[in-house]
C-alpha cells in the first residue's frame, strides 16, 4: 500500500466473505469500511469519500451493478477506482461490470497477493490522477500569472514614450520657468517621472522570465522598491 493511509470501503453481505477480506488486508497501511447494504453504502461513501470501494454483485437494498454506476456519477470530477468482487464469472457478467463503471473484476474465490496486487495498482492510479489534476491547476494559474505579467509589460512599453515627453518638458519647464514655485512644481513632476520610470523597467524585465518559473509561486507582478 502507500505511505499514506488510504480508506477503502467495502459493500460485501456475507459475513465469512468480509472477515476473509479483512484477514487479506491485516498487513497493509489501510482503513477497511465494511457495509452490507447496497442502499446504506451510499450513505457510507458520501459520509467518508473513501479512495477506493470494493463491491459484490448481489446485494440486498441495490446490485453491485446500480451502485457502481450511482459511485461513478458522484466522482465525474475525480477518479476512484471500483473493484467488483464477486462469485459470478462468466463472461457476460464481466463485460457488464466492467460497462457498469467498474475499474477491476476479481472472481471468488481469489488469492490474498493478487486481490493486494490489484487493489494496490488501482490506488496508484488513484493518486497518479490526483497528482495529475494538481500538476493542470498550477499550470493553469502559471498561464494566467503569465498573461498578467505581459499584460503589463506591455502596458510598460506604451507609457514608456509620453512619460519620456513628460520628462523633457518638466526639464525645459524648470530651466525657463520666471519663478522659484514653477520650478518646484516642475523639478516635483520631473523626479516623480524617473520614479514611474524606474517601475516601468521592472516590468518590462519580466517579459524576459518564462511560465514555468511560475508555477506554485504566490505573486510574480510584486514589484519591489530600491
Amino acid at each position: 500500500m502507500e505511505s499514506k493511509k488510504q480508506t477503502i470501503l467495502i459493500v460485501e453481505d456475507s459475513k465469512s466473505q468480509r472477515a476473509i477480506i479483512r484477514q487479506a488486508f491485516f498487513e497493509e497501511n489501510c482503513e477497511l469500511i465494511f457495509c452490507a447494504d447496497g442502499k446504506r453504502a451510499q450513505g457510507i461513501y458520501l459520509s467518508h469519500r473513501p479512495d477506493l470501494v470494493m463491491l459484490d454483485v448481489e446485494l440486498p437494498g441495490q446490485s453491485g451493478f446500480d451502485l457502481c454506476r450511482w459511485i461513478k456519477q458522484q466522482t465525474a470530477e475525480e477518479f476512484v477506482p471500483v473493484m467488483m468482487l464477486t462469485v459470478r464469472d462468466e463472461v457476460e457478467d464481466k463485460v457488464y461490470g466492467l460497462e457498469s463503471g467498474a475499474d477491476e473484476y476479481l472472481t471468488k474465490p481469489f488469492a490474498f497477493a493478487e486481490l493486494n496486487a490489484r487493489v494496490k495498482a488501482l490506488l496508484r492510479i488513484r493518486n497518479l490522477t490526483k497528482e495529475l489534476k494538481q500538476t493542470q491547476i498550477s499550470l493553469k494559474l502559471a498561464e494566467q500569472q503569465l498573461f498578467r505579467v505581459q499584460l503589463a509589460a506591455g502596458a510598460a512599453h506604451e507609457l514608456g514614450q509620453p512619460l519620456t515627453v513628460i520628462q523633457i518638458h518638466s526639464g525645459l519647464l524648470k530651466n525657463y520657468a520666471n519663478s522659484e514655485k514653477i520650478q518646484t512644481v516642475a523639478q516635483t513632476i520631473e523626479q516623480n517621472c524617473r520614479i514611474m520610470k524606474q517601475t516601468l523597467e521592472k516590468l518590462l524585465r519580466l517579459r524576459e522570465f518564462k511560465s514555468e518559473k511560475y508555477i506554485g509561486v504566490d505573486s510574480i507582478t510584486k514589484i519591489e522598491s530600491d
